[in-house]
């Protein structure tokens, strides 16, 4: 893969990650607001479960993108 295409890549892994942490912080305050009891927060619980389990995926790969993109810019690939 190419320097641009890497870089490409990171940018868009980079905006998916604000676009994930920034709706589980409002799943967060909507929950916040509501009745511990109230059954929704079950569901809301639940939705933030999966998205954690999203940004940890994406983290990941931005994670894999910022590697590739150093080792391809230094010239020495698995140089970790």
């Amino acid at each position: 893969m190419h320097d641009e295409d890497l870089a490409e890549d990171l940018k868009t892994t980079s905006a998916q990650v604000s676009a994930t942490a920034e709706r589980l912080d409002a799943l967060e305050a909507t929950k916040r607001g509501l009745n511990p009891s109230d059954p929704r927060v079950i569901e809301l619980s639940n939705e933030v479960e999966r998205l954690a389990a999203q940004l940890r995926r994406q983290a990941a790969v931005e994670g894999d993108l910022s590697r590739e993109l150093r080792d391809t810019e230094l010239g020495s690939p698995g140089a970790d």
